[in-house]
């Protein structure tokens, strides 16, 4: 990603090297082929990474992000953790719009108690918060 950002001059990205979850640490992150890394608990049996961990919150506080517009999401099957870690409501308000691609009963739960309503799309979901509607 660093390379592609130099090369095309991308001058908006700034990537960081770090998971998102339900908690603040590290984590052990499995280094998956063409990108489909994932965050385990414990030691993974394949090539592993250990890395920091934050929740959305604590990301967004630290970066000083004020509104997220779009959060697009993928990061397979971690969402749940994202989305119901106990400081999400903190900044769901702060959220328009959320594309992701795995959507399951304990995140649709979450995202619901916290204000969205939700599209499920085959192959995706598109999540608004009520009150950008209202």
């Amino acid at each position: 990603m660093e390379a592609n950002i130099s090369e095309f001059n991308l001058t908006k990205i700034k990537p960081y090297k770090l998971a998102l979850s339900n908690y603040n640490g590290e984590g052990t992150l499995v280094i998956g082929s063409r990108g489909a890394h994932r965050l385990v608990l414990g030691e993974g049996s394949d090539k592993t990474e250990i890395v920091q961990v934050k929740t959305l919150a604590t990301f967004m506080k630290d970066e000083e992000i004020d509104h997220i517009d779009i959060l697009k999401i993928d990061i397979e099957n971690g969402e749940d953790d994202v989305f119901t870690a106990l400081d999400f409501k903190n900044v769901a308000n702060k959220i328009s719009f959320i594309i992701g691609e795995h959507l399951g009963n304990i995140m649709s739960d979450a995202l619901r108690k916290n204000g969205f309503i939700f599209i499920d799309k085959s192959g995706g979901f598109i999540a608004e918060r009520i009150s950008k509607i209202l």
